[in-house]
């Protein structure tokens, strides 16, 4: 990792303003004060900023500049005056938020951008040649050999074909529970791999996201805007959480984890929000 995520995750940092939140939140979005964050939530900029009062999410801040300035440090939430101020590469500003994000909200992310794993290049990053099942045989040899079976049911990372990926909840109740397993395995494989092979996580995410074809700036469906009842409407009946793309200036900082702070905290002090957007990728139909 960089020389910077030691400093960062040691004092702390601001940034100046980037350009693109994603949030996620289940459905339908809130709507009113009858939630679980006490606010008004009646428009885009009451939504902003809120996914983290509905669930395990965190904001994922995306720069449309090739480099961040921050500056060094952080006094409970403020910029300290005067302090150092260094640039860093984006791909560095999104990897250590990836690295710091609940896996929950790490896992909504492959899927929408059509990510995903070849079983074999994931036996070749995360299986050691000698790890054996309970009977002694090498789970390499049994997957060369094309016998999945011990991969599926002792390794808790290894779904066939990344099915632990998939966002959607089945329709039929019936299927829930091999649906549940089978997403446990998926953020057992996304813990695995941001641990042992980041790297590799991140440039692939990464290159996806930001995909001209497919990446967050596509398949923005609706626009979110004096509309945002009919849009609450619009995507109740959703199987799967909505992902929010919005623009403007957003003014981030790491809080360092404290006796007082016990969670490492990234978020945004401040913001001017431009537009908001629900994106769609293939993920259901509107009412």
């Amino acid at each position: 990792m960089p020389d910077f995520y030691d400093i960062a995750k040691e004092k702390g940092f601001h940034s100046q303003a980037v350009s693109y939140c994603i949030e996620f939140f289940p459905a339908p979005l809130p709507s009113g004060d009858d939630n679980l964050s006490g606010i008004n939530i009646c428009d885009p900029m009451s939504l902003c900023g809120m996914s983290h009062h509905f669930g395990a999410y965190t904001e994922l801040f995306l720069p449309s500049e090739e480099t961040v300035v921050i500056t060094i440090g952080d006094d409970d939430g403020n910029p300290i005056p005067n302090a150092e101020e260094i640039k860093i590469p984006r791909n560095d500003f999104i990897d250590f938020q990836l690295m710091q994000m609940d896996l929950e909200t790490l896992w909504n992310y492959p899927s929408r951008f059509d990510l995903t794993f070849d079983d074999d290049e994931l036996v070749k990053l995360l299986l050691s040649p000698d790890a054996v099942d309970n009977n002694g045989t090498s789970y390499r040899t049994q997957f060369e050999n094309g016998e999945y079976d011990a991969l599926e049911r002792d390794l808790e990372w290894y779904v066939a074909d990344c099915g632990g990926l998939h966002i959607h909840k089945p329709e039929n109740p019936e299927h829930f529970s091999s649906w549940q397993k089978n997403k446990k395995k998926g953020l057992a494989l996304l813990e695995k791999l941001r641990k042992e092979q980041p790297e590799f996580l991140f440039e692939r995410l990464r290159e996806c996201m930001f995909n001209e074809d497919f990446g967050y700036l596509s398949f923005l469906e609706t626009e979110i805007d004096e509309n945002y009842m009919d849009v609450v409407h619009k995507y109740s009946e959703w199987n799967c959480d909505l992902m929010i793309v919005s623009y403007g200036d957003f003014w981030t900082y790491y809080r360092p984890h404290s006796h007082e702070q016990p969670m490492n905290y990234f978020a945004t002090s401040s913001w001017e929000l431009r537009s908001m957007h629900l994106r769609n990728y293939d993920e259901g139909e509107p009412l």
